[in-house]
């Protein structure tokens, strides 16, 4: 009787793909999620060509919404290389960091800010890790 085989490098690679199609699940309801953080909104102002927001959120509460660039540009990507595959959940707008992560010191305009974190990323995570946690699959 012959032994039974299986073609390891199928089983990865069907592997792989699974863990992917559930890293995209869970990054995209992460997206939906860091949105939903990012919707209360303030009364605005205009100065100039900017918009000045009339009623800031307090630390450590997610930021209030002016233009809505932020919620917007909130987005995933999903890697998938041998042994590993990575979901990322953020965003490329320039002041975001500075909000996630707070800033004190002397910025690039020479204006010494003293600005405390408003965390949406790590709330987001934070607040839904066991239903990540669940899509992924880890008991």
């Amino acid at each position: 009787m012959p032994a039974n085989r299986w073609n390891t490098e199928r089983v990865a690679k069907a592997a792989a793909k699974e863990m992917g199609r559930r890293m995209a699940k869970a990054t995209l309801i992460m997206v939906g999620d860091v949105k939903r953080l990012l919707t209360v909104g303030q009364p605005v102002k205009r100065v100039g060509r900017n918009l000045v927001g009339l009623d800031p959120s307090k630390a450590p509460e997610p930021p209030h919404k002016l233009s809505a660039r932020l919620q917007q540009s909130i987005t995933n990507v999903v890697t998938i290389k041998p042994n590993e595959v990575v979901g990322r959940v953020g965003t490329n707008v320039e002041y975001a960091r500075r909000q996630e992560l707070g800033f004190m010191g002397t910025d690039s305009l020479g204006r010494v800010v003293h600005q405390a974190a408003r965390p949406y990323l790590r709330r987001a995570l934070k607040d839904n890790m066991a239903k990540y946690v669940r899509i992924l699959g880890a008991a």
